[in-house]
């Protein structure tokens, strides 16, 4: 039997909407970087799970130097943290640099998605015998993220973060999303203020002119 999973076709919130709140917000700004400061602050170190052989200390030299190498200790860890809180999904690329040694790119959490079906439902294994059978098929890559269709990737090389992921759901939900609105409410109040604020201490200067005997020239 196939496995039963309830999936979200989408996330909650548009991206780009809470970038903006991100961006504009002071607190959601310091409140996102600060949980992202903590997450890599404390570091991490990669140790060997069980005997450890020559072929375990070879595999963990080489997890080391892919960690330093990609930014995983700081920078690159600290970035995919805050795509993650921002839009609930991070997401990242292995791939072979100049070099030839595997490395890490982060995407745009709204340039990347599940291969979806004509009615945009994630497209999800069904071949009972399949060693990912009930998980979604492939992730596709959208040149333009205001249309559906992309280009197909591979599933071994996408990296997918998930934040705030409730039950079997396959997107996670942006920490953004509980309080949206009443920073959409709030802000829009603000800016009402500050105009009120800008006409009532600038006051336009209306002048009328003309020569009709009803309205005179002020």
């Amino acid at each position: 039997t196939q496995r039963q999973t309830f999936v979200s076709e989408s996330s909650t919130i548009d991206y780009q909407r809470a970038v903006a709140v991100y961006k504009t917000h002071p607190l959601i700004f310091r409140g996102i970087n600060i949980r992202a400061n903590e997450l890599v602050s404390r570091g991490f170190k990669n140790k060997i799970k069980g005997v450890i052989t020559p072929r375990a200390q070879e595999g963990l030299k080489i997890i080391d130097e892919f960690c330093d190498r990609s930014g995983l200790r700081w920078t690159t860890s600290r970035q995919f943290s805050i795509n993650t809180d921002i839009g609930g999904n991070g997401w990242a690329e292995l791939y072979t640099n100049q070099q030839n040694l595997y490395d890490l790119a982060l995407l745009s959490p709204d340039s990347i998605d599940f291969k979806r079906d004509g009615s945009q439902k994630i497209v999800l294994i069904t071949d009972p015998f399949h060693p990912r059978f009930g998980e979604p098929e492939g992730y596709v890559w959208k040149v333009n993220p205001g249309y559906p269709s992309g280009k197909e990737l591979v599933w071994e090389s996408i990296v997918h973060l998930v934040y705030n992921k409730v039950g079997g759901e396959w997107l996670g939900t942006s920490l953004i999303q509980p309080i949206y609105r009443t920073i959409e409410r709030v802000m829009n109040i603000e800016e009402g203020y500050a105009e009120g604020a800008y006409r009532s201490g600038f006051p336009r200067t209306i002048i009328k002119y003309g020569t009709d005997p009803d309205h005179p020239p002020d």
